[in-house]
């Protein structure tokens, strides 16, 4: 069972982390629009789709962070959730309490290693 004292901690990463994650999705929203405003301004007269291949394969790296940081703030609003409702530590498979090791490791874990 989790102490008090190391609930608190945990939730101060957690709320750490979403600040953290919030302002890199930021960063990346704005290179992309970044990114998106160097491509217009650019005067260029081809049609051919190869032109465009480093502009895309940009910006598709980008987004697929920007996803991959949204996903990972998802998981961390979802454990303060379960910090208010009392649910926080606990497996969502198997309903046993997760290790204070791992929670500490990945304060967001919705399981034990083995599930």
């Amino acid at each position: 069972m989790l102490s008090e004292k190391k609930k608190h901690e945990l939730k101060q990463r957690l709320l750490e982390e979403r600040d953290r994650l919030e302002k890199q999705i930021a960063r990346e929203n704005q290179e992309i629009v970044d990114m998106s405003g160097d491509q217009a301004n650019e005067n260029t007269y081809s049609n051919h789709m190869a032109d465009d291949g480093g502009f895309l394969q940009d910006i598709d790296r980008t987004t697929t962070i920007r996803e991959n940081f949204q996903a990972t703030l998802k998981e961390v609003n979802r454990a303060l959730d379960r910090m208010e409702k009392g649910t926080y530590g606990i497996s969502e498979i198997s309903s046993k309490p997760i290790p204070v090791e791992r929670l500490e490791v990945l304060p967001w874990a919705t399981k034990l290693v083995d599930e």
